[in-house]
Parts: structure tokens; C-alpha cells; sequence
């Protein structure tokens, strides 16, 4: 067996120039059979030099998610299932999950949604608790959801963890509500969807109809709480706190304070217009009692939830896709308000610490750029392009074959061409 490290398995496959299924079988079964610390290893790698593996290890992952994986002789079964479940969960835990802030990097969307399909291969009961803990990172990270549901493997990920593995259920109702928010911050600002079919117009009135009636009630049982706590912390009346009572001072105190009790029962009847319309929208009841609050709060977020699935139709949008970049990483993307709506991307190339690249800055011509831009439309042509620039911008040309060798008797020839210029110069 090939006893080289992980890394150097990894580094030969992308050597090659054609899909290699032996050495993709090879460096497959030496991760499966690695020892913990090999392992540790390999991982440490690839995700402290995620940029310069990302390509491969996509393919790498892509291949192995559309290839009909059988265990091998050296494998039973359920160690093979077991193994492939372990290396896919470290891969997305320990690489993954750990470069979430390069979301925007051609390759990342591909490398999640393919690592996702592989962990989902093999049928483990930490699958959910994995995939779990993969949506509530998303969400945590800056704008990075927004990045991927707007994208069509980010989306197709996204739709894939929630609806077909039935995750929603599973998920914190809150994150679900964010989720929520997020993409209808994304649909409301984006002037593809202003025309849209009348099942998505309604779906996002229905969105929008729960939000406000979730902001009104609660703001209705924060006060309730409040009064709540208020009367518990008050003492128990002294007998001649209540010999007082009877003047006209205390019956006055004693008269607000069941007003303002009162007050909250009549605020359920006293909705504002756009509420009442939102109810009916709903087809919902109006709160008659506080005691009717929670039931109806959780009835509003659980129509609000049921919104969400069809909010995600109006997704993937290249359109919402560049507005979510621009609110990803303000410093690398922008929007510009023109005549035109397309939106403009800065090129991943700033000169400053933050850009994700190498050590090496690269410089760009105008017309350079102008070339870029009319690959935005050939994802796998832009791809391809900003790839080789960041493998120029850290510098390690040979390993990528960035640079040009030329045979000795090139260079002699070279040398005296240039000597015998000189001599006829001189």
C-alpha cells in the first residue's frame, strides 16, 4: 500500500490531468484505514490551506458522491459505512465548518452540498445531529446563509437538509424563523421579483402578515409579564394598609391599578386596522383574553414556518445572490445604484490582509477586469479563472506549473542570442 502522507495522495490526484478513479480509490481507503492522529493531520491541512486544496478536494468529494461506493475486501459493511460516516462528519466538522468565511469562494457551495450528500450516504443516527449543528453554523456566521440559498448549490443544500432529510422539524423554531427573515430581506429588495406568480405574491403577504402580528402580540405579552412581576414583588397590605384604603388616595391608587389591568384584556380588542386586516388574511381569531396569547403566538409562527418553504421558491436569484454578497463582505462586493440594475462585483483582489489570498498581490488592467466580468455569466469559465489567480497569488508556481521551464539547450541558445546582439551592438 502507498505509504506517502494524506496530503501527498491528495496533491498526486490533482496532478493529474484526467480523472484518476485509482489514485481517487487509493487516497479513499487510506482515509477510511487512517489512524486518528494521520488523520488529525490531514485535516489540520486542508483547512489551514482550504484555498489551495479547494479544487481538488470538490472533485475529489464530487466523484465519490456519484460513484456507486461498494465496501472492499479490506472492509466489512458496516465497518465500511461507519468509516465513511466518520471521515464525511470530519470533513464538514474540522475543514468545512471551519472556512465558512470563504462562502463566496467558486467551489465552496459545491464542496458543502457534495459533503452533505456523502454523509447522507451511509444511514447514522448522528446524521441529524451533524446536519443540525451545520444549519445553526450557517445561520450564526456573517450573512452566510444568505450567501448560500441564493446560489444554486447553496440553495439545493439548504433544501435538501430541511425538506428531504426532514430536518425542519428537528431545527430550533427560532433559526427557522431567522432563516425566514433572512431570504424575505433578500426577495424584498431584489427587482427580479417584482412581477411574480400570485402563489408566491401570497406567500410572502402571509410572511409579512405573520411578522407584524408576532411583533404587535409580543409586545402585548412583554407588558402582561411585566405587571406579572410587578404584583408578585409587591408585599402582602398591613392592617392599616388596609384601614387606608378607605382614603380617597389609596381607592384612587387602588382604582389605577385595576385599570391598568383592565387595559390589557381591552388592547386585545383594540387592534390597529392593519392587524385586524392581517388577521383575516390569516383567517385567524382575534386574542379575546391574555390567556389566549400563547396559543395564538404559536400558531402565527408556525404559519410563518410554513411560509418559509414557499419564500424558497423564489430562490436560487443571481440578482439576490450579488445583493447577499455585498452584504457578506461589503469590502469585496458592492451594488451600484445605476441606470442599469446589474449589480458590479469588486474582484476578489484588494491588497490588504483580508482578502483571502496569498502573499503575493496581483495586479489587474482595466480591460482585465472587463474580461472577468463578462465570465460572470460562465460560472465554470469564472471559476476556473479566479482559481489559477489565487494559486498565482501564493506564490507557489512550480507545484501548480505556473511557471515556464525551458530545456537547457533553449537557455544556452537563448544566452548566446542575446551575446552575439551585444557584440554586433558593440
Amino acid at each position: 500500500m502507498d505509504e506517502r502522507f494524506l496530503i501527498e495522495l491528495l496533491e498526486d490526484l490533482a496532478s493529474s490531468q484526467n480523472d484518476d478513479g485509482q489514485k481517487r480509490d487509493i487516497l479513499l481507503e487510506r482515509c477510511l484505514n487512517a489512524s486518528e492522529s494521520d488523520m488529525d493531520e490531514f485535516l489540520d491541512e486542508l483547512s489551514r490551506s482550504f484555498d489551495t486544496y479547494l479544487s481538488t478536494l470538490q472533485t475529489f468529494i464530487f466523484n465519490l458522491c456519484n460513484k456507486n461506493l461498494r465496501a472492499t475486501p479490506n472492509f466489512s459493511l458496516n465497518r465500511w459505512n461507519n468509516s465513511l460516516n466518520k471521515f464525511s462528519s470530519m470533513l464538514i466538522n474540522d475543514v468545512v465548518m471551519k472556512n465558512l468565511q470563504n462562502s463566496d469562494v467558486p467551489g465552496f457551495r459545491e464542496l458543502l452540498h457534495n459533503c452533505i450528500e456523502l454523509l447522507w450516504r451511509t444511514d447514522n443516527k448522528d446524521n441529524r445531529l451533524t446536519t443540525k449543528h451545520v444549519f445553526s453554523a450557517i445561520l450564526d456566521a456573517n450573512e452566510v446563509f444568505g450567501v448560500l440559498i441564493t446560489e444554486t448549490y447553496g440553495h439545493h443544500c439548504i433544501k435538501r437538509i430541511l425538506f428531504d432529510f426532514n430536518m425542519l422539524i428537528r431545527i430550533e423554531q427560532e433559526e427557522i424563523l431567522k432563516a425566514a427573515d433572512v431570504i424575505a430581506t433578500l426577495v424584498e429588495k431584489c427587482s427580479e421579483h417584482e412581477d411574480v406568480p400570485s402563489r408566491l405574491s401570497e406567500g410572502f403577504s402571509i410572511y409579512k402578515a405573520c411578522t407584524a402580528l408576532l411583533e404587535t402580540l409580543r409586545s402585548h405579552q412583554s407588558l402582561k409579564q411585566i405587571l406579572l412581576v410587578n404584583r408578585k414583588n409587591s408585599l402582602p397590605p398591613t392592617l392599616d394598609d388596609m384601614v387606608r384604603l378607605e382614603d380617597k388616595e389609596s381607592r384612587t391608587q387602588h382604582s389605577n391599578r385595576k385599570r391598568a389591568a383592565s387595559n390589557i384584556n381591552n388592547n386585545f380588542t383594540l387592534l390597529s386596522i392593519e392587524d385586524e386586516q392581517n388577521l383575516a388574511l390569516l383567517n385567524m381569531p382575534k386574542p379575546q383574553r391574555p390567556s389566549d396569547l400563547p396559543h395564538t403566538l404559536r400558531a402565527l409562527e408556525l404559519r410563518k414556518i410554513d411560509s418559509f418553504r414557499i419564500l424558497m421558491e423564489f430562490l436560487p436569484c443571481t440578482s439576490c445572490h450579488k445583493q447577499a454578497l455585498a452584504y457578506f463582505s461589503p469590502d469585496k462586493y458592492f451594488l451600484e445604484e445605476e441606470s442599469s440594475s446589474d449589480c458590479l462585483y469588486r474582484l476578489p483582489f484588494e491588497f490588504n490582509e483580508d482578502d483571502k489570498l496569498g502573499p503575493w498581490d496581483i495586479m489587474l488592467s482595466e480591460d482585465t477586469i472587463k474580461d472577468l466580468r463578462q465570465l460572470e455569466s460562465s460560472p465554470d469559465k469564472f471559476r476556473t479563472v479566479i482559481q489559477k489567480l489565487g494559486q498565482i497569488s501564493l506564490g507557489k508556481w512550480d507545484k501548480h506549473e505556473l511557471r515556464l521551464i525551458r530545456s537547457h539547450s533553449l537557455l544556452k541558445f537563448g544566452l548566446s542570442q542575446q551575446t552575439r546582439n551585444k557584440s554586433t551592438k558593440y
